[in-house]
């Protein structure tokens, strides 16, 4: 009897040290989704309801999206060959659980970002239209 409670006393033991309420948590942080969106992020893929939908200049090919705490700044690299030009501008944006609110100059309305994931390398924001349309976008550290 005494070697079962000792056998359970342990192995009590180990769970509750093995075990945290965090091992559970993927989600990003707010203090870690604004350290890590810090930078200049160049648009890799784009997909439509899981499929993959090839990039063109009228769709994001070239998109470079900067974050400068509050400043955000989009950008089209001219120097990657593929010939797209658009407007640059800048705005303000600000951070909301795992949302990015970015305020721009074309409309009243903010554009909000909703990130599903992000690391040191790259981050994906998904949307979904009116239409009930997912898109999933694919941003690599640039």
């Amino acid at each position: 009897m005494k070697t079962f409670k000792f056998i359970s006393i342990c192995a009590l033991a180990i769970l509750s040290f093995n075990c945290s309420k965090n091992d559970d948590n993927s989600e990003t942080s707010i203090n870690d989704l604004e350290t890590l969106i810090l930078g200049n992020w160049k648009l890799e893929s784009r997909t439509l309801n899981g499929e993959a939908v090839e990039l063109d200049c009228l769709n994001g090919l070239s998109n470079i999206v900067s974050f400068d705490d509050p400043v955000f700044s989009f950008d089209v690299d001219f120097n990657d060959g593929n010939g797209c030009a658009d407007v640059p501008y800048n705005g303000n944006y600000s951070i909301d659980e795992n949302r990015i609110v970015i305020n721009t100059p074309f409309s009243d309305d903010p554009s909000i970002w909703t990130i599903l994931n992000i690391d040191e390398t790259s981050f994906q924001r998904i949307s979904t239209s009116l239409d009930d349309d997912v898109t999933i976008n694919t941003y690599q550290r640039f």
